[in-house]
């Protein structure tokens, strides 16, 4: 199974940002009286979309402002949509300082990638992705 660019970024936000909540899960039971809690959204330059389902109104709400909150930082750092975002820095300049141990992790995760996959797996082909980028925003 191959996964695409975007699904592996995906991937990673997600974990991210489950990562940094408690576990709530529901019985099968208490899941016929819990209420949805859904976002939906561009994450990373994807749609993107979350389902909770929670008793707990208020728990609810903070648990979807958590990961939004979340999903704002990993844009800071990820996303090749926002010029001012780590990645993009990066690309632009080909250097940056001021990154988060969550950015130096997934480069040196890349960086083993490109070692194990003797070079099949390639994170520097940014103008591949300009140019993709550029064509669904020049789509009426």
């Amino acid at each position: 199974m191959y996964m695409k660019r975007r699904q592996i970024l995906g991937l990673f936000a997600s974990t991210m940002a489950l990562s940094q909540m408690p576990l709530l899960a529901l019985t099968k039971e208490q899941s016929i009286n819990a209420e949805l809690f859904e976002w939906r959204g561009i994450a990373l330059g994807a749609d993107a979309q979350l389902k909770i389902y929670l008793k707990d109104k208020g728990q609810g709400d903070t648990l979807l402002k958590a990961v939004l909150q979340e999903v704002e930082r990993l844009e800071r750092l990820f996303s090749l949509y926002r010029e001012d975002s780590v990645i993009s820095r990066l690309n632009k300049t080909g250097e940056v300082s001021d990154f988060a141990n969550d950015f130096y992790w997934l480069m040196s995760l890349a960086d083993e990638y490109v070692k194990i996959t003797q070079g099949a797996f390639d994170p520097t082909v940014q103008i591949l992705w300009e140019t993709y980028r550029d064509a669904l925003v020049a789509q009426p």
